[in-house]
């Protein structure tokens, strides 16, 4: 836990500083968060708590920078554990979705823990805001700072809202981009 405070410090420090940059490399976002889901499955069966992934798509192919999506896919996870209740469950979902601005891939992460009050939603994502409520961990506040911060910089939105009937649910949504395999495939064609 003290190696995850003093992480997100840097990268709160890296961001402040505007030294926090995209590394971008081509995978399959729906192997990666599995992966990072099925890390979490030790604390869940300790915590008596399930951990679900349903995705609508067999593979989701596209450029992300794998060391910050872990960063707020850990993140989400973390909190929907820690405030969530005995026999509780937590269920994450991919779906692609075709808008006017393109293709792009929405992460729901489903909790059926203490909730965010109503008032709070807006404040959550704030830097050092902490939310008062009844669970007895207490954090630092730049968790979900970070998130949303490192959430923009791939050109995508965060937004919360309440699970039926308790919890919360967090939705990710990224656009799913491709330049880094059209490229590598302009300059294959080039040299031939």
């Amino acid at each position: 836990i003290l190696m995850s405070e003093v992480n997100q410090l840097l990268d709160l420090r890296r961001l402040e500083n505007g030294k926090a940059e995209l590394n971008l490399s081509h995978g399959n976002l729906l192997e990666f968060i599995k992966e990072i889901c099925n890390s979490f499955e030790p604390y869940s069966n300790k915590k008596g708590i399930q951990i679900k992934l349903i995705s609508k798509a067999s593979s989701i192919e596209m450029d992300f920078d794998r060391n910050k999506i872990r960063r707020i896919f850990m993140n989400l996870l973390s909190n929907a554990f820690k405030f969530n209740v005995e026999n509780g469950s937590i269920m994450v979902t991919l779906d692609k979705i075709i808008g006017t601005d393109g293709e792009r891939v929405r992460i729901q992460v489903a909790d059926t823990g203490i909730g965010i009050r109503e008032e709070n939603k807006n404040h959550i994502f704030e830097r050092f805001y902490q939310e008062t409520n009844a669970s007895a961990y207490i954090g630092s506040g730049i968790g979900l700072h970070i998130v949303k911060e490192y959430v923009n910089m791939h050109g995508g939105d965060i937004e919360v809202k309440d699970n039926a009937p308790q919890g919360s649910v967090f939705i990710v949504t990224l656009p799913i981009t491709e330049t880094i395999d059209r490229y590598i495939g302009v300059e294959n064609e080039e040299n031939s």
